[in-house]
């Protein structure tokens, strides 16, 4: 159920970039820390490469699809038994609006759904976690040049039932 979400999800961004030109189409990847609540106010940072497709439906307004998988884990001491989290892989759809701060910078928020599927170790065992809802965030986009650019992006990907996970990322953007 989850594949088909994004198949349609994907096919939907593919057929609105087929509407638009050129030029109001991007893609871009980005390495991504996560914050994992695991509770007692302890929190792991797990690791992750993320990739995105976006096209504009305005002049400051792009639908996006991020899709991402986990590339490193991070485990520690929870009352004495080893806990470890990794992020199996991740996806959402997202609205985002954005305005121009200064020539070559903008600033954008994230408005949007997204499904997460992580892995949480404890002495051994494993337990495959799985959540979604609905996710936001905020970040800046700084432009190198007229098709590159980079960014800054803070994301409350997750506050489900199962797992609550922001993350920080800094990535790379191609306008196709």
């Amino acid at each position: 159920m989850k594949f088909k979400s994004l198949a349609v999800c994907a096919v939907s961004i593919i057929a609105l970039s087929s509407s638009v030109q050129a030029e109001e189409v991007y893609g871009g990847v980005a390495i991504n820390s996560f914050g994992i609540d695991v509770g007692g106010g302890d929190e792991l940072s797990p690791t992750s490469l993320s990739g995105r497709i976006g096209t504009y439906l305005a002049p400051n307004i792009a639908l996006e699809l991020h899709v991402g998988i986990g590339i490193d884990k991070d485990d520690m001491d929870v009352n004495n038994l080893n806990t470890s989290v990794e992020i199996d892989k991740y996806w959402g759809t997202y609205i985002r609006p954005e305005f121009t701060v200064a020539e070559g910078i903008k600033a954008y928020g994230l408005f949007g759904y997204a499904d997460v599927d992580a892995i949480s170790g404890f002495n051994q065992s494993e337990i495959d976690v799985d959540d979604h809802g609905i996710s936001y965030g905020i970040g800046a986009e700084f432009a190198f040049t007229p098709l590159v650019s980079g960014s800054i992006e803070y994301m409350q990907l997750l506050d489900g039932d199962k797992i609550d996970t922001s993350s920080l990322g800094l990535g790379v953007n191609v306008k196709f």
